[in-house]
């Protein structure tokens, strides 16, 4: 058995939204465990123990995808850059990573763009591609 590409891109999208992935090494059946201390800054969501309790008693073998920490993230924004051709826009995206508040500042500047999509194709790579390399780590195989 081998985890589709269209799974690969769902996890990515999960990791995106900051939550976190379990998959079953045995089935390769998939479940998202939102990460409310990581979106809302509160204390852990009863749900979210709940859910991973439940994997963790119901699945023997499982592999966990968190998502990207945030110096990777950064990286993803960093790499970006190249993608960028509007000088302007490179070089005011260069200013805001190296200032406060670099990932919010960041998503506001690319996303008032004509460079949106262009944004949300190369994150949605770069996370595949991440997810893909812990897949890789834990023995998970996939379609290429």
């Amino acid at each position: 058995m081998k985890l589709s590409q269209k799974q690969i891109k769902e996890i990515a999208e999960t990791l995106i939204t900051g939550d976190t992935t379990y998959i079953n090494k045995e089935t390769l059946e998939v479940r998202e465990v939102i990460d409310s201390d990581n979106q809302f800054g509160f204390e852990e969501d009863p749900y979210r123990r709940e859910m991973i309790d439940k994997i963790e008693k119901e699945w023997s073998e499982y592999a966990i995808i968190p998502s990207m920490c945030s110096v990777d993230a950064f990286e993803v924004m960093i790499a970006f850059l190249d993608v960028v051709k509007d000088i302007d826009l490179q070089y005011q995206l260069n200013k805001i990573l190296q200032r406060k508040s670099p990932f919010s500042n960041f998503k506001w500047e690319v996303e008032h763009s004509e460079y949106r999509q262009k944004w949300f194709d190369f994150r949605k790579e770069k996370y595949m591609d991440y997810t893909m390399n812990i897949l890789t780590l834990e023995g998970i195989d996939f379609e290429k």
